[in-house]
C-alpha cells in the first residue's frame, strides 16, 4: 500500500505568472507520467486560497526543500541524497 503526501501551496505567496505556470507544469507532468522516477500525482484541487496536491510519499525525496533550507549543499550531501 502506498502512502500519500499532501502539499499545500498558498496562492497569495505564489501568485506571479511564472510560479503559476511552474505549478501547472509540475502537476501535468506528475499526472501524466508513467515512470518510476517521477512521483505519481493522485489528486489535485484548489480553493480560493490554496492549491492542494496529493501524491505518492517518498521519505527523504525532496531535494528542492533541502536546497531551499540550506541555499547551498556540498557535493558530498548531493551524493548521499542521490544514493538514498
Amino acid at each position: 500500500m502506498s502512502h500519500l503526501e499532501w502539499d499545500k501551496f498558498d496562492k497569495a505567496l505564489n501568485c506571479g505568472l511564472s510560479q503559476v505556470s511552474f505549478y501547472d507544469e509540475e502537476r501535468n507532468i506528475m499526472a501524466k507520467a508513467n515512470n518510476e522516477w517521477i512521483t505519481q500525482l493522485h489528486y489535485a484541487f484548489q480553493d480560493h486560497e490554496n492549491l492542494y496536491l496529493a501524491m505518492d510519499f517518498h521519505p527523504g525525496g525532496d531535494l528542492l526543500s533541502l536546497l531551499n533550507k540550506y541555499c547551498f549543499i556540498c557535493i558530498v550531501l548531493c551524493v548521499i541524497f542521490i544514493i538514498r
